[in-house]
């Protein structure tokens, strides 16, 4: 809502910002409300005041005439009682009056606020001027290396883009005939890697937000009462384009409406409250799910998921004090934040300043962020689209005219009371930023970044794709550093870029890059020693769809002899340690026979070691005695025969012996 006293001050300032915006606005019917509206309340106060003063000067008069007239003579009494009704009727003259102004002011001001709440905010001074999208002002663009928007497409990436409807029933990413028959036209089911894509993106967003730039993290309603949808400037302007719940035909004391954007939660968090200039800037991201009925919007946009009526979005708002400057300064910084995301997913874009006609009834100043998308556009002599930007985000400066209307304020250093200025800005809405990723980089290789795990359709590759080669190009670590409420933190990347040829032709002018979030430096090493420069790799190709191919790491002859080496030692021990243990078995197994027939083991032992003495002594050198013929003979025969039986030795001290 506009400031009324600076709309009383210079009004054809407002008359100009209106006619910049292309908006039709009852001016003349305002002022005249607003005349009558002061005169009203003029009058109303002097009443009040002289109703005040009366009360206290005719109350002793009244008081002092009832005295009189109690001892006055039959002569003054008609006198008396003529002067006190005078003075009784002076009160409630007055009342009188004051009721008739208060019903006046009734009747007008209800006409009043709502002519006031359709002046729309003037752009601000440095917005270019325009009718409409067409007159928006390109700031300037950012492709990722190896892509240049103002070339066809095909000589970027060396093959021929494809819109996305074509590629989420390729890869059932989305199913549109049974989201229709569910709930209606421009309605959708996510599938498969499509749901799974749109939950890491949004993760992504969420995370990149809260965790590396300090927003706090807050979930709002996404159903609010009416009060909500004025306060932030979506109504009455924008009331065809809400779903309403009737909930006041059903007994309850309100109507609810579907909020189209996590916005109207943020900012009505604080409506009616007085803040304290310590507490700001309020910095708040939320991931909601969003509805807009799209009222209106027909042609070729309404086709797949550009633009639905159902869909989820991180949004960041920011609350500061009433200074154009700091207000200004966060406006570059939201948007530093939508970039870097958008680098980070290595998608192209363009930042556009919105000229007086594109801006919306609330906004002072708004600067749109468009993703470039292959399927758009005019087609070709080929009859292919030649690929055209599309809306993706929007960063909106807008003043105090939101805080007015939600009286949203803060107490000054000094205790004056200010309303706060607000700001807010898409951080990523999905499914339509699936658009450019999957018509550019899906099933590339290309990943995404969610709290270091790396995303992509591994369950693609079939096995009757052929395999073509590849090398990498580049294998290195960065690092980022970034500093929040005085803390510094440093972030690294793993990059891996590679070339792969299709059909003998190289596509070195389109190097497929793999950037990995990773928790330490160590990590982002680990993560690129897997794919050194000069290494092979291989990938899966169609060539059917040439967008879908997955990478897998080749063979590195380098490492062959150590890898080798090392397999045979691992073989060698391994055949050591079974042999060890077989002889153990072996040995365990004896004990256990020996234990089954009541047999002392130890016993066992001393018995050899008898016999064992026994047979080193039986071998012995002989002493030389004299002998007989007799004696002669029987050696010379024991010698013939050979060594004597050995007779087993019972003893009769051992377990079970008989």
């Amino acid at each position: 809502m506009i400031d009324i006293k600076a709309f009383r001050d210079d009004p054809e300032r407002f008359r100009a910002g209106a006619l910049d915006k292309g908006m039709h606005c009852e001016f003349d019917r305002l002022i005249a409300l607003d005349d009558a509206r002061r005169r009203i309340l003029t009058e109303l106060e002097g009443k009040r005041a002289e109703q005040n003063r009366i009360s206290k000067e005719i109350g002793p008069q009244i008081g002092k005439a009832k005295g009189a007239l109690k001892s006055a003579a039959d002569a003054d009494r008609a006198r008396l009682e003529a002067e006190l009704r005078d003075l009784e009727a002076k009160p409630l003259a007055l009342k009188n009056q004051v009721a008739v102004l208060e019903s006046e002011l009734q009747r007008i001001e209800p006409d009043w606020h709502s002519v006031l709440l359709t002046i729309p905010q003037p752009p601000a001074h440095d917005v270019p001027k325009g009718k409409g999208s067409e007159d928006n002002v390109e700031i300037r663009r950012w492709n990722p290396a190896g892509f240049d928007a103002s070339r066809p497409f095909a000589a970027s990436k060396g093959f021929t883009p494809r819109g996305h409807l074509d590629l989420v029933k390729q890869h059932r990413m989305v199913d549109f005939e049974r989201g229709v028959k569910m709930a209606g036209t421009r309605h959708y089911a996510l599938t498969g890697w499509g749901m799974r894509l749109h939950q890491a993106v949004l993760r992504m967003a969420f995370d990149f937000m809260t965790v590396e730039n300090g927003f706090t993290a807050v979930g709002v309603p996404v159903i609010v009462k009416e009060e909500c949808m004025v306060g932030t400037g979506f109504f009455p302007a924008g009331r065809e384009q809400a779903y309403h719940i009737e909930e006041s035909k059903r007994g309850s004391g309100h109507d609810l409406f579907l909020t189209g954007t996590g916005e109207v939660g943020l900012m009505g968090l604080h409506a009616d409250e007085i803040l304290s200039h310590e507490e700001l800037p309020l910095r708040y991201t939320t991931v909601s799910t969003c509805f807009r009925r799209e009222a209106g919007a027909a042609g070729k946009d309404t086709a797949g998921l550009y633009r639905i009526h159902q869909f989820d979005k991180v949004e960041q708002v920011v609350v500061c004090k009433a200074d154009d400057a700091e207000s200004r300064e966060w406006h570059k910084r939201m948007l530093g934040y939508v970039e870097s995301l958008l680098q980070r997913l290595e998608l192209p874009y363009r930042l556009l300043q919105c000229c007086s006609g594109d801006l919306g009834v609330k906004n002072e100043d708004m600067i749109d962020v468009e993703c470039w998308m292959p399927g758009r556009g005019e087609a070709g002599s080929d009859g292919v689209p030649t690929g055209a930007y599309g809306e993706t985000h929007s960063a909106s400066r807008l003043g105090d005219f939101q805080c007015r209307r939600l009286n949203l304020r803060y107490r000054d250093e000094q205790g004056r009371i200010h309303f706060a200025y607000a700001l807010n800005n898409t951080v990523l809405a999905s499914p339509r930023i699936l658009i450019p990723i999957q018509a550019i980089f899906v099933l590339l290789g290309i990943f995404f970044t969610v709290q270091g795990v790396l995303e992509w359709d591994r369950a693609a590759k079939s096995a009757s794709w052929p395999t073509v080669a590849g090398t990498v190009t580049r294998s290195e670590v960065t690092s980022h550093r970034s500093t929040h409420k005085g803390r510094t933190s440093t972030s690294y990347h793993a990059h891996i870029e590679f070339d792969y040829e299709v059909d003998g032709k190289a596509l070195h002018g389109n190097r497929r890059s793999y950037k990995v979030l990773a928790s330490s430096q160590s990590a982002a090493n680990e993560a690129v020693t897997a794919y050194p420069v000069g290494r092979s790799v291989t990938v899966s190709y169609d060539p059917q769809d040439p967008e879908r191919a997955v990478l897998e790491p080749g063979w590195d002859w380098s490492n062959a002899i150590p890898i080798a080496v090392g397999l045979f030692a691992i073989a060698f021990v391994s055949f050591v340690r079974w042999l060890v243990e077989r002889q153990l078995r072996k040995a365990v197994q004896r004990m256990k026979d020996l234990q089954a027939l009541g047999i002392d083991p130890k016993a066992i032992e001393a018995l050899a070691d008898e016999t064992t003495a026994g047979a080193a002594a039986s071998t012995a050198e002989p002493a030389a005695t004299p002998t007989t013929s007799g004696s002669a003979e029987a050696a010379a025969s024991a010698k013939s025969s050979g060594p004597a039986e050995l007779k087993p030795t019972f003893h009769d001290d051992l377990p079970g012996a008989r």
